[in-house]
């Protein structure tokens, strides 16, 4: 959603979106453990600067951006080859989770172009920076061992496609 002003060639606007996303990665480390990141929806309030030629407007936009972030920790089965004193050295599987909202930054440009008069398309790509995010999750069962705070760094790179409908003239 979003509004825009023209004065002579240059457009101003803002937008506000909200983007579902099943942005993923795990990773295992030297102690069994199975360590998973997600971004499940990215939201920005932008600015937006163009500059009108006919019917086609390249752009710039940037302003905050949010993110719906989890982090797991797991040791997905028993293992008795498990180093001893490791967190994965019980006799249960466990998963341990956080998740929070982030925020940060979000920066990009694109090209919208009117096909109709009330329609616009337009291709656009956003870089999102969350900075870094702290984890504590807690302590392993039966152990009672601390696991060490993650720190992890969230951004994504996004290209989309969209078809527009202006309201008004």
């Amino acid at each position: 959603m979003g509004y825009n002003f023209q004065i002579g060639q240059v457009v101003l606007g803002a937008e506000v979106d909200y983007s579902f996303s099943k942005l993923s990665k795990s990773v295992r480390d030297g102690n069994y453990l199975e360590q998973t990141h997600e971004i499940d929806g990215l939201g920005s309030v932008r600015g937006r600067l163009g500059y009108a030629i006919g019917g086609f407007l390249p752009y710039v936009t940037g302003g905050w951006a949010w993110a719906d972030a989890s982090v797991s920790q797991s040791c997905p089965v028993k293992s008795s080859v498990a180093a001893t004193g490791s967190h994965c050295y019980s006799y249960d599987q466990y998963n341990l989770e956080g998740s929070e909202t982030i925020q940060g930054w979000v920066l990009g440009g694109g090209f919208e172009y009117a096909a109709a008069s009330n329609w616009t398309v337009r291709a656009e790509y956003l870089h999102y920076d969350f900075g870094k995010a702290n984890y504590e999750l807690g302590k392993a069962p039966l152990t009672d061992k601390t696991i060490p705070t993650k720190t992890i760094e969230h951004d994504a790179d996004v290209f989309r496609l969209g078809v527009n409908y202006k309201f008004g003239r």
